[in-house]
């Protein structure tokens, strides 16, 4: 395999490099990444470099400003990989300074020949880097056609994980969409216990991670998301202390596309068959305990009786709650149905994760609602208490609540709101709420409201401090409410009507 990089080490292996200058500092790392030479003479270089750079200077802007040296070396010292410096023009020799914050950093610094050309040193330079990659390129190639064999010869993951493995001399292991190991690569010496360790440190630690352009990392862990038609449906996982080279991620990213391909059969295969088995239990087909928990353990989630069960509406933050939720459950069954998705746990899990989740949200850009709920389920109960946070999910989106809320909270609204379409709903209607409300737009009154704010607090002295209005104005405005629907606020029986009536038109909000 050829060079994963271009370091100080393989440059100096150069002699039309080396006779050119020396090394002038001792603590040196010659291991750095060279990735573009660049020649600078600001005193402010240092703003301008992004990593990686050789820098080839004369030192001209501190043989007239020398008190800004030191400070602004410090400053480049921590983002280039080497700095050569042309001594006996501007400067005779390299301050002991320089080299001590070189020595520092462990920055290369090297003394360039007065009779040196910057030119010469940059075209060696860039000969190798072009070298490199071209050498890199023809390489990544030669994968990309093993992963083809590979891919065509078999559909087992493993095989590719095998190829892949092999060529980069690293531990990897694949995943699947609930994060159940689908295929590993171990270099000699490593143990199964060792990927078991490693994915449980994704689990804990995936939402801590670091996002780059190439993907995850996660303490040594480098993560490559696969994807198919859009979804997220495994990761690819390199173990590698520090950076990955180029070379290596581009490797990976090309194992990904080809993990993605052979894991989205066996994503569709068994999406098919949750679909299935949760359209039999949502219809009353399966009812058996039992057999319920042992469906729900086939799909990843332990047979035990306390389940939880969360809806989250589909919305512009969706994808991004699925995968945090994704990201933060061990156990854990998604299921995308029509306007929610639905996530199956263990109870006693999402309490525990319950205030993380609610923290997260707030940080959203866009309103966001999640329907709980709040007791665990029997397998049994699985059908009635998805009809249930169904119906509540529609309710709060009607009356414009968002954040966590629980299914038992509303009840009342969902019952009401399956009566709609029916002759008793449409009788309330008729009879109370659209003369109400006829009457408030005629005499610009505002009646409904102050039914409803009535409806709400403990007492009449309550509802005037809330409204800002005399009581005899609330006694007042009460009575027109009797005159015009025939219900008197203060007969019980009367008042249930209106507790209805005020509640259809906080769900149906007519105008």
């Amino acid at each position: 395999m050829a060079q994963d990089r271009v370091t100080l080490n393989a440059l100096m292996e150069i002699e039309n490099f080396r006779n050119k200058l020396r090394l002038a500092n001792k603590n040196a790392n010659l291991d750095y990444q060279i990735t573009h030479v660049t020649i600078m003479e600001g005193p402010d270089l240092y703003e301008w470099v992004t990593g990686g750079e050789f820098v080839l200077t004369t030192f001209y802007a501190f043989s007239k400003n020398p008190e800004l040296q030191d400070y602004a070396f410090e400053r480049l010292a921590q983002r280039v990989s080497a700095v050569g410096i042309k001594t006996h023009r501007f400067i005779e020799k390299i301050p002991e300074s320089i080299l001590a914050i070189a020595d520092k950093y462990r920055l290369p610094v090297f003394e360039v020949k007065k009779e040196v050309k910057f030119r010469e040193l940059v075209a060696t330079i860039n000969q190798e880097i072009q070298n490199y990659q071209t050498n890199m390129l023809i390489e990544v190639e030669q994968h990309y056609q093993k992963l083809i064999r590979a891919s065509l010869s078999s559909d087992d993951v493993n095989n590719l994980l095998n190829v892949f493995g092999k060529q980069i001399r690293m531990n990897c292991f694949c995943l699947n969409y609930q994060f159940k190991l689908n295929g590993t690569y171990g270099l000699p010496g490593t143990k199964r216990q060792d990927f078991i360790d490693w994915v449980n440190i994704i689990k804990d630690r995936l939402a801590e991670g670091i996002d780059t352009s190439a993907g995850h990392i996660v303490e040594n862990l480098h993560i490559f998301d696969c994807y198919a038609r859009g979804r997220l449906i495994g990761m690819l996982v390199v173990v590698c202390d520090g950076d990955l080279p180029e070379k290596i991620r581009l490797m990976c990213q090309q194992a990904a596309s080809f993990i993605s391909i052979k894991m989205w059969d066996q994503y569709e295969t068994n999406k098919k068959a949750l679909a299935k088995f949760w359209q039999e239990v949502k219809d009353g087909t399966i009812t058996d305990d039992e057999e319920i928990a042992d469906g729900l353990a086939r799909f990843g989630l332990s047979n035990q009786n306390n389940y939880g069960m969360v809806l989250v509406s589909k919305h512009a933050n969706a994808n991004e709650i699925y995968q945090y939720l994704k990201s933060n459950f061990n156990e854990s069954i998604f299921i995308d149905e029509g306007k929610s998705i639905v996530l199956l746990c263990q109870q006693k899990e999402f309490a525990h994760f319950e205030g993380k989740l609610a923290d997260y949200i707030k940080t959203l850009p866009n309103k966001t609602l999640i329907v709980v709920n709040s007791e665990a389920i029997t397998p049994a109960g699985f059908s009635k208490q998805f009809s249930l946070a169904e119906q509540s999910m529609e309710v709060f989106r009607r009356r414009g609540i968002h954040g966590i809320a629980y299914a038992e909270s509303c009840t009342p609204f969902s019952i009401i709101l399956r009566a709609r379409n029916t002759p008793e709903y449409e009788y309330l209607c008729d009879k109370i709420l659209f003369p109400l409300l006829r009457y408030d737009k005629i005499y610009q009154s505002n009646l409904m409201d102050t039914l409803s704010c009535t409806l709400m607090t403990d007492s009449l002295e309550c509802t005037a401090k809330e409204l800002n209005i005399h009581i005899n104005t609330l006694r007042y405005r009460l009575k027109k409410v009797y005159e015009i629907t025939g219900k008197d606020y203060f007969k019980r029986r009367d008042r249930y009507f209106l507790h209805m009536v005020a509640s259809i038109q906080e769900l149906e909000n007519f105008k």
